[in-house]
Formats: structure tokens, C-alpha cells, sequence
């Protein structure tokens, strides 16, 4: 059963108090723009972590993952909820990180930026990007969507070659606003989120969409359906994951959520096969990635 509004809005509300509590400072409180702040420099990063070789994030690919600190929403379901508050991670200068890199050239075939949201961050991901590039590598990015400004302005130097866009939601304002954590921009988000994929598909470059399943608060048979049927037509991937609790996720509650089974993960797949996608995966923690087809 979908979750009402109510229960949304309550998580949303449970979400931005507990991270109040821990003096967390988001950018989600202040304007929301495309001009809002940024963090990092183009010779440093703010850097939450890394894996230094990935073969979950870029389907069929070798990555070294990056996750950049900061991020401009308050998911109450995020697992990387350290990696909100702007001042989060360590100032890192992209000479060590390109060292890093480096040291495991000979297994990679890319780089990838996740987060947080690593657009707060452009000059470092454009800096880091160029690096990868003169090295033969690929380069990847994971982002909610919130940006489209600066993806463009990649795009535009051709320093991203796949790009994952997190829809977290049905593109309803009121929904959308409420999960992210800025129930007072949904309309303007899901606006900048329908606009990052356009752009992504027009540019011609590959292109996954995720949804996170979050049994109680996303993921009923009506909300995938609702997402889908919002989704522009495209060459893109779909991807139904599976919510995994973790000590980190940012509403304490969720942290005793059961996770959706894959069983009930692929009977939502279907149904977005159903609905008019061709190109629909499950990812879960036991066996990664599966094709669903409609039966």
C-alpha cells in the first residue's frame, strides 16, 4: 500500500529534526537555486570516502568510486547521511586523489563521482574528470538530479560518459518535496530533475534512473507506476534497488526496516515493464543486478 501524504510528510519532518539535532549544517535550508553553495575548490575536495574498485555502480564497469561530501537534500532513508552537512568529510587536494587512482590504473576502466551530491563540488569533479580522461579512463556520475546547470556545462566539455540520476519519487511536487527533505521547492526540484534527464538524453550519453525501495514510505505498486508514467521516453535504464538499513541512515526509524524481498522487487519491475519501459533491473544486496522482463 502506497503511504499517505501524512506519513510522508511525518518522515520528512522526522528527517530534518534528527539532523538539526546533530547541528548538521544543509544547504536544503537555505534558497533553493542553481547558484547555491558549493564546497571544495578546483586544486581540493571535500571527500566522504572512496572504493578503490567498483563493479556495482557502472553496470559492465571497473570503477574507482568517489563519494563527495555535501548534499542538498535531507532523504530520511539516505545511508550516506554523514555526508549532508557541508563541512562533512576531508578537505582532500586532487593531486592524492589522482594518486589514489593511480595506484589501481591497471584494474580500471573509470572513475565515478557519487556523494552526497558530488555537482556541489563541479570544479573538482571537471578537474578530476579531465585527469581520468588523459589516463584513458571513463567517467561516471551518480547525482539526484538537482543541477541540471551543471551538468550541462559538462556535457559541454564532454567530461562524463554515463550518468545515474536518482529519482526518488513520482515527479509530484508535493511528494518529492516531502521526501527530499524541502517540502517549500517540490515543484522546482522535480522541474531541475525533469530537465537533468532531458538533457542527459539529448546529449546522447548513456543513462540509468534508480528508485530506491523504502518498504512504508516509496515504493508501493502505485508509486512505481506513477514514476513511470512521468518518466520521458528514452534510451535509459530503470532501477528498482533495494533500501538496505545501515547505522548511518539519517531517520533512526528506517534503520529496523525490513528491506523489500526480490521477489517483491521484480513483481514492481514488471509492472513498470508494463507500463511501457523495455530496459527494467532489480538490484539487490545477494544478487546485484537482474533483468525483469514483463513475466
Amino acid at each position: 500500500m502506497a503511504l499517505d501524504n501524512s506519513l510522508r510528510n511525518d518522515a520528512q519532518g522526522k528527517s530534518l529534526e534528527n539532523a538539526q539535532t546533530q547541528d548538521m549544517r544543509f544547504i536544503c535550508l537555505r534558497p533553493f537555486n542553481d547558484d547555491q553553495g558549493e564546497v571544495g575548490s578546483v586544486l581540493s575536495l571535500r571527500l566522504g570516502g572512496y572504493i578503490e574498485l567498483s563493479t556495482v555502480d557502472w553496470h559492465d564497469h571497473l570503477t574507482f568510486m568517489l563519494f563527495l561530501a555535501g548534499c542538498n537534500f535531507a532523504c530520511p532513508y539516505c545511508q550516506n547521511s554523514r555526508l549532508i552537512p557541508l563541512d562533512s568529510g576531508t578537505e582532500t587536494d586532487l593531486d592524492s586523489v589522482e594518486q589514489l587512482v593511480l595506484k589501481g590504473r591497471r584494474f580500471l576502466d573509470s572513475i565515478g563521482f557519487s556523494g552526497g551530491e558530488p555537482t556541489l563540488q563541479p570544479e573538482a569533479v571537471a578537474e578530476l574528470s579531465r585527469r581520468a580522461k588523459l589516463r584513458g579512463l571513463e567517467s561516471f556520475l551518480n547525482t539526484n538530479g538537482s543541477r541540471p546547470a551543471i551538468l550541462q556545462t559538462l556535457f559541454d566539455e564532454r567530461l562524463v560518459d554515463h550518468v545515474a540520476i536518482d529519482v526518488k519519487a513520482p515527479l509530484e511536487a508535493g511528494i518529492y518535496g516531502a521526501i527530499v527533505g524541502r517540502p517549500a521547492h517540490g515543484a522546482q526540484i522535480i522541474e531541475a530533475v525533469k530537465e537533468s534527464i532531458r538533457a542527459t538524453l539529448d546529449r546522447g550519453i548513456s543513462l540509468e534512473l534508480r528508485t530506491t525501495v523504502v518498504p512504508g514510505l516509496i515504493g508501493s505498486k502505485e508509486d512505481i507506476e506513477r514514476i513511470v508514467s512521468s518518466l520521458p521516453v528514452g534510451d535509459y535504464r530503470y532501477i528498482l534497488q533495494q533500501f538496505v538499513p545501515s547505522p548511518d541512515v539519517l531517520d533512526p526509524s528506517l534503520a529496523k526496516v525490513e528491506p523489500a524481498s526480490q521477489g517483491s522487487l521484480v513483481q514492481l519491475a514488471r509492472g513498470a515493464v508494463s507500463v511501457g519501459l523495455k530496459a527494467v533491473y532489480v538490484r539487490t544486496r545477494e544478487l546485484g543486478v537482474k533483468k525483469v522482463n514483463a513475466s
